[in-house]
């Protein structure tokens, strides 16, 4: 498709209730498609944080000396990138860098909260005191 086929909405290429119609599909279509993702998310995340039953996962997880407990499809999919960024993979290697850090940018982000958090407080009792002191030098 040229650009020259292209109608923009409000040019008079189609009536107002012809524009509300299509707006209105694309919207629907739009809501569907987010509501897909959404599902297919619930169900990736719900798959890999079950428990592996491959039996050469299984064995690949206990040669790396990863505890039966921990063992989810999840880990298995870390293993698999570490054996590979290991053979000279470096997709593997930049998707385990790309993933550490994420870790490491959530924990510090986290770090940041708690400390901004902490320093409200003490303002709001810093400030607490000062009042008090300001009421008890009036009097």
């Amino acid at each position: 498709m040229s650009r020259e086929n292209l109608k923009p909405f409000g040019s008079g290429a189609f009536t107002a209730e012809e524009e509300f119609a299509i707006r209105s599909a694309g919207g629907k279509a739009s809501g569907a498609a987010r509501k897909r993702r959404k599902t297919l998310k619930r169900i990736a995340e719900a798959l890999l944080d079950s428990k592996v039953t491959d039996a050469d996962t299984i064995k690949l997880l206990n040669a790396m000396g990863i505890d039966e407990a921990e063992q989810s499809w999840q880990t298995a999919v870390v293993a698999a990138q570490i054996v590979q960024a290991a053979a000279g993979n470096t997709k593997a290697a930049k998707f385990l860098a790309e993933t550490l850090e994420e870790t490491i940018q959530s924990s510090q982000l986290k770090q940041r909260k708690a400390e901004h958090k902490h320093r409200v407080e003490m303002d709001k009792q810093l400030l607490e005191l000062k009042k008090q002191k300001a009421e008890e030098e009036a009097w």
